[in-house]
């Protein structure tokens, strides 16, 4: 850094590595925030099918929920998107992107 005195480029350096020290601190722990959530959005997932089917199999004979609600095939109980690959993809992509950034520094 030309102009820079010493005092200041130590200061710019020690500045930078805080900056980057941080940056991976946040990034390990966003990480993390995603595995866990998206292991737990897995579970309930799960835990909602089985319920589901548990449930079907108490009202067979009332033809299950639907049956049971007197529901049409267009008004079928209540479905959820599963976002469980965006999610994996969102964290393999900060991943990369954290390694990248590693890399520069």
């Amino acid at each position: 850094l030309w102009g820079c005195s010493k005092g200041k480029l130590y200061s710019h350096l020690n500045i930078r590595q805080h900056t980057r020290l941080w940056l991976h601190v946040l990034s390990n722990w966003t990480n993390y925030a995603f595995r866990e959530r998206n292991i737990q959005i897995q579970q309930v997932s799960k835990m909602a099918l089985q319920n589901r089917l548990a449930l079907d199999m108490l009202l067979l004979k009332e033809q299950g929920v639907r049956g049971m609600l007197n529901l049409t095939n267009g008004e079928c109980c209540i479905t959820t998107h599963n976002t469980t690959t965006t999610i994996e993809e969102a964290w393999k992509k900060m991943k990369e992107l954290s390694e990248q950034t590693r890399k520069l520094f």
